[in-house]
């Protein structure tokens, strides 16, 4: 947002209180920025229903924390760390080979500097009670779906 900001001639004293740094003269006169890391995170823990099709069912179930830093991008399963990814995001851009079995000292580092940011959930999923049936008449009694 400082970005548009900026770029829009609107002056900082009239912005609102955010995070976030401009990019607006790397984008304007081509400016390289210093290095810094990007964070993300997906909480996924969710079972997705097809409504019309009960039987069909997606399981999503892990918490995913992201780290992107000199061109590397980790993305941590934290629930099922095998499924941890790797990738040179500057040699691979559409993240199609992951690197983790490869560079498993790079991954790592990524992983401690996520542990040291106290990025991780403590908090475990408890196994779904209900089934997808009773859901769904829940669901339809409560009027969300017909």
């Amino acid at each position: 947002m400082p970005t548009i900001l900026e770029i829009m001639e609107i002056q900082p004293e009239k912005w609102p209180e955010m995070d976030g740094l401009s990019l607006a003269n790397s984008l304007l006169i081509d400016k390289t920025i210093e290095s810094r890391e990007a964070y993300s995170e997906s909480v996924n823990i969710a079972k997705y229903v097809r409504l019309e099709l009960v039987e069909q069912s997606d399981l999503k179930n892990d918490k995913l924390y992201s780290l992107i830093q000199d061109g590397k991008k980790l993305i941590y399963h934290q629930l099922n760390p095998h499924r941890s990814e790797l990738y040179d995001l500057v040699k691979d851009p559409h993240e199609l080979n992951n690197l983790i079995k490869e560079q498993p000292n790079e991954a790592h580092d990524f992983f401690l500097r996520l542990r040291n940011m106290k990025a991780f959930s403590d908090i475990v999923p408890s196994d779904i009670k209900q089934s997808d049936k009773e859901r769904l008449e829940k669901l339809k009694s409560l009027g969300y779906i017909q």
